[in-house]
């Protein structure tokens, strides 16, 4: 059917039971649904009480969306990069600061740069004949 997209993922963990786990999801053809699924790409969102927050951002100039819980240390991060790509990151038992360093210290240019690979050509535009 020319649906093609593809997931990478890997779990960090430290000795005191702090968890970051980070997903890479290409959605490849699936493109144009992304701000359909993803809701918060097209609204500012800033919530924040005691307990924590919620908001919508940037992560190296890219719309982004944040929760984090203060009481539980959890939260989620999603960038989206290159409207094709979604870098998702959730944690637990870890402060925000060293949950948004860990996904500022990938290299979203290098994905950044890869979105138009594995996709086809787009097809051509026709021309209309000259006016006569």
């Amino acid at each position: 059917m020319g649906i093609a997209s593809s997931k990478a993922e890997a779990t960090y963990e430290d000795a005191k039971g702090g968890r970051i786990a980070l997903e890479i999801t290409d959605v490849g053809t699936l493109s144009g649904v992304t701000a359909m699924a993803f809701a918060w790409v097209n609204v500012e969102i800033d919530k924040e009480g005691d307990s924590g927050y919620e908001r919508t951002t940037t992560v190296g100039g890219r719309k982004a969306y944040e929760r984090y819980d203060k009481a539980t240390r959890s939260g989620e991060l999603d960038v989206i990069v290159a409207g094709r790509f979604i870098v998702g990151a959730k944690a637990t038992g870890v402060d925000m600061k060293v949950f948004k360093e860990a996904v500022t210290k990938l290299d979203l240019e290098k994905l950044e740069a890869l979105k138009s690979q594995g996709l086809p050509p787009a097809a051509p535009v026709p021309v209309p004949p000259p006016a006569k």
